[in-house]
């Protein structure tokens, strides 16, 4: 039988059991919420192209783009990503997540701007290419400061809507083209595309108050800041909260772990068991998102009403999650650039595959997606009810002996560094303190 981590629930926490009526979860919400915009507006951009291929003023503009001009026009907004989420992972290792997130949101920001003001197909293009550029720092640093920030409790929610956003963003714009069609001249089709610049502009407004990851804070030695942004935000301020002390202690563990054994190089994904399997796991969602036939059955509701179960939410968010703070950002890079890639390939090769099998080429997807039932199965493991860190020990713990003296030495190491726990407590309890038992 399997032994869990210790787990956060059976702490003390200065909380409120109901989010809506407490003020540091109503503020760490409105933080996370305000980061899922990243995927919001780039959701919005892409969207946006087939909405304006119905706007007869776009046409006129471009000279009626089709074939492998319309094709260029769509691979702008995806490739530069392949390369920037890389420049995305060391600008969040040296410099911080808000920062990444900040210059990618500006690009894309500034990228919108292009788009709507063009005078011409090439200036156009160089506004999407901008605007991918940018989307591809977001999207590295915007699911890992959610996961570094987000209150234990929340944690999982917060984490699992970051990509429902992604559809909110193209169904506005396809709101907006549609819009379009009722206004006059090139209007019909600027208006929707200087609709780009408002998310962007709202992820900037939401890191002006939004805190820097605590574990990135830790990692630079700003062991205070990071204990101070954990029990504002955690603890509605209260300075000596058990469960802050004890995400901090853990933090500070796993941290100096990933220290000594050098754990923070793209190559320390094949230098342990632990490591090679979340490599394995982070490729195959990044890969499987796009390979489990959505991309030949877009648009059949029964199918997307499952596939939206999982695929859609849990891709970015799981494997943020079970990445150590040395290697999340890197992982990250990883989803974005093969994920990337591995869309542009389905794109490809669907149309000549089903040119050529017909119906037979579904077949290929039910086999890809027994594997994936198999794989799923053997490979993924549960993380609910843990904290980021607890997650890295499922990975990288050998058996159930080992993962329970792992929790164990957590534990000890927790109440050694409080020898009035007991007084602690009771002065907790006296101030309304949850004990997280209860569920959200």
């Amino acid at each position: 039988m399997a032994v869990e981590p210790f787990s956060f629930r059976a702490i003390p926490n200065n909380t409120n059991p109901r989010w809506f009526k407490d003020p540091s979860l109503k503020a760490n919400i409105t933080h996370c919420v305000g980061l899922c915009l990243v995927i919001f507006y780039l959701g919005y951009d892409a969207g946006l192209l087939n909405g304006l291929q119905a706007l007869e003023s776009w046409n006129i503009f471009f000279n009626y783009p089709k074939g492998m001009i319309l094709g260029l026009y769509a691979a702008t907004l995806y490739l530069p990503s392949v390369i920037t989420a890389y420049i995305g992972d060391i600008i969040c290792q040296h410099f911080g997540r808000r920062i990444a997130l900040g210059i990618g949101s500006f690009l894309v920001l500034a990228g919108g701007l292009i788009n709507a003001l063009a005078t011409n197909p090439a200036m156009w293009i160089s506004g999407r290419v901008v605007i991918g550029s940018g989307g591809g720092l977001a999207k590295v640093a915007a699911p890992a400061l959610i996961q570094e920030i987000a209150h234990p409790r929340l944690r999982p929610v917060l984490a699992s809507c970051y990509y429902p956003f992604f559809y909110f963003g193209t169904l506005l714009s396809a709101l907006l083209c549609f819009a379009g069609l009722y206004i006059p001249g090139e209007w019909s089709w600027r208006m929707p595309s200087i609709v780009q610049i408002i998310s962007p502009g709202v992820v900037l407004a939401t890191l002006l108050s939004c805190p820097e990851s605590p574990r990135w804070l830790v990692s630079k030695g700003q062991v205070s800041k990071a204990a101070e942004i954990l029990c504002k935000y955690h603890a509605n301020g209260l300075p000596d909260d058990a469960l802050v002390r004890w995400e901090l202690t853990e933090i500070e563990a796993a941290i100096e772990g990933e220290t000594t054994r050098h754990q923070n190089s793209y190559m320390d994904f094949l230098r342990s068991p632990g490591n090679r399997r979340r490599l394995w796991v982070l490729l195959s969602l990044c890969i499987g998102q796009n390979w489990v036939g959505n991309g030949v059955i877009s648009y059949w509701p029964r199918y997307y009403a499952f596939y939206d179960i999982a695929w859609t939410p849990l891709p970015v968010s799981y494997t943020a999650e079970i990445l150590p703070f040395g290697l999340r950002t890197k992982g990250l890079a990883i989803f974005t650039s093969v994920g990337t890639m591995a869309n542009s390939f389905n794109q490809f090769v669907n149309p000549i595959a089903l040119e050529a099998l017909a119906w037979k080429y579904y077949a290929v997807y039910i086999a890809i997606m027994a594997f994936y039932l198999m794989f799923a199965y053997f490979m993924y493991p549960e993380t609910r009810n843990h904290t980021v860190e607890e997650v890295s020990a499922v990975f990288d713990t050998k058996n159930s002996e080992e993962l329970k003296e792992f929790a164990l030495s957590e534990t000890e190491r927790y109440f050694a560094s409080d020898d009035t726990n007991s007084k602690e407590k009771k002065q907790h309890d006296s101030v309304g303190v949850s004990s997280h038992k209860e569920e959200i």
